[in-house]
């Protein structure tokens, strides 16, 4: 097949399209088809066709994931999940990931370290932290990396805590203390840690 058009797009002078034998067949940034020598009446493969496809993708997919880190930071495994849901094939994804990476651009215990800060600052016990990383794709050694690099609610705060939503109940009363217990349990707090607040308001 032949290449028989090159030209700018309208919304994106930056990118082209590209037509072979008269259609469309994909697009790519100016500099990509420089550098892949795409030009008008030059022949094509189907290997190099499919190598101009993915690069198509690639283009694209860096574009958007630019975009979605300029509004937020994300782990890696959010980014991937962002682009799968625009269509993007998983090993155009798997390439943007691992060259936003090497570019500094994704640092999954740098958004875990920043995601504890934030749950710290709402509050979160640390078995809370935990399973909302998990779910966000954090492996286990970064997570534990993140933690020991970070500060979490103890038991001054817990305290503080339970004094600003309890006060003027009775502590001592077993059915407060139930409250107490399922209030902070589902905040992510452990038995002992709260046992231990409780303990420093009585004492």
């Amino acid at each position: 097949m032949k290449i028989t058009e090159v030209s700018p797009q309208k919304n994106n002078p930056q990118r082209v399209n590209v037509y072979t034998d008269g259609d469309y067949a994909f697009s790519l940034d100016e500099v990509d088809a420089l550098v892949l020598g795409i030009k008008p009446g030059r022949e094509i493969t189907e290997k190099e066709l499919k190598n101009c496809l993915f690069e198509s993708q690639f283009g694209k997919a860096k574009a958007k994931a630019l975009e979605i880190l300029s509004r937020k930071s994300v782990s890696k495994k959010m980014l991937a999940e962002e682009l799968l849901k625009k269509d993007y094939d998983e090993a155009v994804i798997c390439e943007v990931i691992r060259e936003f990476e090497e570019l500094g651009y994704l640092d999954d215990l740098n958004f875990a370290m920043l995601y504890i800060e934030y749950a710290a600052s709402k509050l979160w016990g640390e078995k809370k932290i935990r399973y909302e990383l998990g779910l966000k794709g954090i492996d286990q050694n970064t997570l534990e990396d993140a933690i020991c690099a970070s500060e979490l609610p103890g038991v001054e705060e817990i305290r503080e805590l339970i004094r600003q939503k309890y006060s003027g109940q009775d502590l001592s009363d077993i059915r407060v203390k139930q409250k107490i217990f399922r209030f902070l349990a589902g905040r992510g707090f452990e038995f002992g840690i709260v046992e231990k607040a409780l303990k420093s308001i009585k004492d």
